[in-house]
């Protein structure tokens, strides 16, 4: 049976029929095969996406999508070349750091990906950057979206696993930002080989006009986690925090978003949300009638029959999931294989916080990775530079991405101490 239902699978991708579309085929045809009725298919799908934390997946999407329109992608630029523009390779550390402050409003590595890159790849072309360089940092540093906290990945994570959402950001935090640090560290190498241009140093003074210019947009990833912290809103209340508050700076602060750019914001984010609805559903059809076959427990059974050893079993976790990621994206991955891989995990005595950490990092990394990689392929229309060259360059910052999940992977308290000491 199984090897009908993969056939299907993946046959269906190779043809270029979406994903969701071939979970789908699989799944009618495991129903098929199952002789179970086809009302449960239907009672299945929506019993995926009728549930309350849910609800914060559209209002982060609407809040970074209204940030974006009300003046935020520019301040934040802005600010971070205040912070590093001094330093050799200005604008690829300025990418950087503003893709890590964009990873506390969106969410996403897309969103990240499409507003940096949109401001960003051009300029840095103009002072001499290579445009391969300039796919390369802007879809690596766009990585940091989902880790960094919000994660819409991360809130798909929790809902399929029941593990906190709240804690499963903060936990990713950390890491985020380490991952961050070493691409800074990457870049500036770069600029140095290449001699790519430096700005002239900031004040203080202007530091702190920055402050100002781009403060509202800063306080949102510190509402964000402090509304995480302190448990003062639940996660869908966190995310209508959220989009209150980007609607209430860009309409009355930045004086940027008027009546038209909120109702393009209300249409992105419902065709957003609608598609990531509609591969959940298709996705929570497929594992549960994986998990009422037994796969689950045949597939931890056949790994223990291979070794039982922790680290062993985590390295091939790690392998499978950087294959994967290759080839499917984040959230469908994460609804199809968290739910039989979580069993697995939690006979080993590993801690769901940080696998869920590890499972998220890995579907990142799978976004810089072609045939997929849909934030290498989201700067390719910016840069103007083909997929070979994009994908050579950016090698060197997928090697840091997997050094950084390396070291998360051997030490769990990198992604654990904060929910520790905050819950």
């Amino acid at each position: 049976m199984f090897a009908i239902v993969f056939s299907v699978f993946f046959v269906s991708l190779v043809v270029g029929i979406p994903i969701a579309f071939a979970l789908y085929f699989s799944s009618f045809s495991m129903l098929l095969w199952m002789k179970i009725p086809d009302m449960i298919m239907v009672q299945r799908v929506i019993g995926a996406i009728e549930k309350y934390p849910l609800l914060c997946i559209p209002f982060f999407i609407l809040a970074g999508s209204l940030m974006s329109a009300g003046g935020i992608t520019q301040r934040l630029i802005y600010f971070a070349n205040l912070l590093v523009g001094r330093f050799r390779g200005a604008l690829g550390l300025v990418n950087v750091v503003a893709s890590m402050f964009f990873s506390g409003i969106s969410g996403s590595a897309v969103a990240d990906a499409t507003s940096i890159g949109s401001v960003m790849i051009p300029t840095m072309k103009k002072e001499g950057y290579k445009p391969a360089f300039c796919s390369a940092i802007t879809a690596s540093a766009a990585v940091c979206g989902p880790i960094i906290p919000p994660s819409i990945p991360m809130v798909v994570f929790g809902i399929v696993t029941a593990v906190p959402i709240g804690r499963l950001f903060l936990a990713g935090a950390f890491p985020g930002f380490l991952y961050g640090a070493l691409l800074l560290l990457g870049a500036y190498i770069a600029a140095v080989r290449n001699n790519y241009p430096k700005h002239e140093p900031a004040s203080i003074k202007e530091i702190v006009g920055g402050i100002k210019y781009g403060g509202t947009a800063l306080a949102m990833p510190f509402i964000i986690i402090a509304g995480v912290a302190t448990g003062a809103v639940t996660d869908a209340e966190l995310g209508v925090l959220a989009a209150l508050y980007a609607l209430f700076v860009g309409i009355f602060v930045h004086r940027e978003l008027n009546l038209s750019k909120i109702i393009a914001c209300l249409k992105e984010t419902v065709v957003s949300t609608a598609v990531v609805l509609f591969i959940m559903g298709a996705a929570n059809l497929f594992s549960w009638l994986l998990a009422v076959s037994g796969a689950p427990q045949k597939i931890v059974a056949s790994i223990f029959e291979l070794t039982a050893n922790k680290w062993l079993i985590l390295v091939m976790l790690n392998v499978l999931l950087l294959i994967i990621g290759c080839f499917i994206d984040g959230i469908p991955a994460i609804l199809l294989l968290a739910p039989i891989l979580l069993p697995l995990v939690m006979k080993l005595g590993i801690d769901p916080l940080h696998f869920g950490v590890i499972f998220v990092f890995n579907m990142m990394v799978g976004n810089l990775t072609p045939p997929v990689g849909l934030t290498l392929l989201v700067t390719l229309r910016f840069s103007g530079v083909s997929l070979l060259d994009a994908s050579k360059a950016v090698l060197p910052y997928m090697l840091l991405a997997w050094i950084v999940l390396a070291v998360i992977t051997i030490f769990p308290w990198l992604s654990l101490f904060l929910p520790s000491m905050l819950y």
